[in-house]
């Protein structure tokens, strides 16, 4: 059986903790958004991208990283990350598909932000989302996927900055934990305001409540910083 640490000297994973941090395997990761570590019985995964563990266990075993044969274990004077053969077509795809799949699902089953518990979390911290036409176009997911679990989220949804096709989520869980996105999100931005508002400025920020926050409360030259757009910077 493979351990974590042999795991993590083939992948050059830096550890923290009981835990490894390394980029998923599973999608383009510009940064370590992967943690593993040693479970009772099994080398247990976490990808804060959304990526689902089956996929990034498939991934590595078709890298031949990884295998339930002890003879397989991962040999670090062997194998170099570098060198290992990227994910075919068809993993990168199904990975890809599963995780639209969720994405569309959850926006399926969200409801409009107004009058939920959305609302009332943004407005204890400072946030009258209503005062953004049509809510910023967030929403409210009673039972949002979340890790192993669900959590009550606040959803909004990431378009092509371009062409304004529908892309991945931004998920903001009200129970304290930080907020993950979910799907494609590069090139893309939460369109707070709608396209036909934008006339002779926008303001674009990184991160929905942090723009939200500045586009109600700070002016420039007399005036608030509006129409406002969050994009996820990498």
């Amino acid at each position: 059986m493979n351990t974590a640490h042999q795991l993590a000297r083939v992948l050059g994973a830096k550890r923290s903790g009981r835990q490894w941090v390394c980029k998923c395997p599973a999608h383009e990761d510009a940064s370590p958004s992967l943690i593993f570590w040693q479970g009772h019985s099994a080398v247990r995964f976490k990808c804060y991208a959304g990526c689902d563990p089956r996929d990034i266990l498939d991934i590595l075993r078709r890298r031949g990283v990884f295998g339930d044969d002890p003879a397989q274990a991962p040999n670090p004077r062997k194998s170099n990350p570098r060198k290992s053969p990227p994910p075919t077509n068809g993993d990168e795809e199904r990975a890809r598909a599963r995780k639209l799949a969720l994405v569309e699902r959850i926006c399926r089953e969200s409801v409009h932000i107004a009058g939920t518990p959305g609302q009332l979390y943004l407005y204890k911290r400072g946030i009258d989302i209503a005062l953004v036409p049509d809510c910023g176009g967030l929403r409210w997911h009673p039972k949002c996927p979340w890790g192993d679990g669900a959590t009550g989220c606040i959803i909004g949804r990431y378009s092509d900055t371009l062409t304004g096709e529908p892309r991945g989520i931004w998920r903001r869980p009200i129970n304290g934990e930080n907020p993950r996105a979910l799907g494609p999100v590069g090139g893309c931005v939460v369109r707070l305001w709608p396209d036909d508002e934008v006339t002779t400025s926008l303001v674009i920020g990184e991160g929905v409540e942090t723009v939200l926050a500045a586009s109600l409360r700070i002016t420039r030259r007399g005036t608030l910083l509006q129409p406002a757009w969050a994009a996820e910077l990498r």
